[in-house]
């Protein structure tokens, strides 16, 4: 497997953790494809054209939303088969999610919160549409969050893992605003789970099949709904929803809890059975009706 990836901390990521790229390595046969991710520079894409032209077997990894822009769209009906998120040809697309990625590969940590933690809500941004879109639904409530990121305060850590760190400061909090980056038809990014893993309540800002079809109803409040709660009604349900998430009790669905179980232990040498299957799933999530 030949891997095409310019960031290098998400390189090594792929090369050496990544629960996917683990299992393409198994796979007897394709250990000559070469794996295009979404973060290309100029050789790469040199080499995918090269690639295209010569009918070489290439796969496209692709976890970034589409909606951040073209520069990661690739030419998927050239591929031997897809792994993302997106709504491609589904018999040559395995669905698979940023989500899943962070899940499978133990890419997040879970950390004990201390005795005492800060009653006040946290906010973790450097995206200028997630902050604007905040600001103007809490409006003058905005200045009372901690809010840290590039446009405030730095985060009190740095260990050189920023998601991590953002969980240490998490895990200092009763709560946390967590919104998807996008809402695009079988993107799941999971920022709830940093909230989760860390002993904060999310407050979740996603797309209805995130609310309906991935997180248990229990396990989180529902940013909208926050918003036109009273100051008290609010410490209630942070409270309820804390002590749902320290019992142990379920924090996704069953659909979600069978579909990591598949990924996690499907025979990936029948790879066209595990994009088949894969689809399946796909469909069960973000089929909202």
């Amino acid at each position: 497997m030949i891997l095409y990836c310019s960031d290098l901390s998400v390189k090594k990521h792929f090369m050496t953790n990544s629960f996917i790229c683990k299992k393409i390595k198994e796979i007897n046969n394709i250990w000559d494809y070469r794996v295009f991710t979404d973060f290309l520079g100029r050789r790469d894409k040199l080499a995918l054209t090269k690639s295209v032209l010569t009918g070489a077997p290439t796969i496209f990894l692709s976890l970034e939303s589409s909606t951040h822009g073209m520069k990661y769209w690739r030419p998927y009906d050239y591929s031997k088969f897809n792994i993302t998120h997106k709504k491609l040809n589904p018999q040559k697309t395995l669905y698979y999610s940023v989500f899943a990625e962070e899940i499978l590969s133990s890419y997040l940590i879970d950390i004990k919160p201390p005795p005492q933690k800060k009653t006040k809500t946290l906010f973790i941004s450097s995206n200028l549409q997630k902050i604007r879109y905040v600001q103007s639904r809490l409006g003058e409530e905005f200045a009372n969050l901690d809010f840290f990121g590039s446009f405030s305060q730095s985060i009190p850590y740095d260990s050189g893992n920023f998601h991590q760190d953002s969980q240490r400061l998490m895990s200092e909090y009763d709560a946390t605003i967590v919104l998807e980056n996008s809402d695009e038809d079988g993107f799941i990014q999971g920022n709830f789970l940093r909230a989760i893993k860390s002993g904060s309540v999310p407050i979740l800002g996603a797309s209805r099949a995130i609310q309906k079809k991935v997180l248990n109803s229990h396990a989180y409040i529902e940013f909208e709904r926050y918003l036109t709660m009273s100051k008290s009604e609010r410490s209630e349900e942070i409270s309820k929803v804390s002590s749902y998430l320290l019992s142990g009790s379920p924090i996704f669905t069953s659909v979600i809890d069978d579909y990591l179980n598949f990924l996690k232990n499907g025979n990936y040498d029948d790879i066209n059975k595990i994009i088949e299957t894969s689809q399946h799933y796909r469909n069960m999530i973000f089929c909202t009706r």
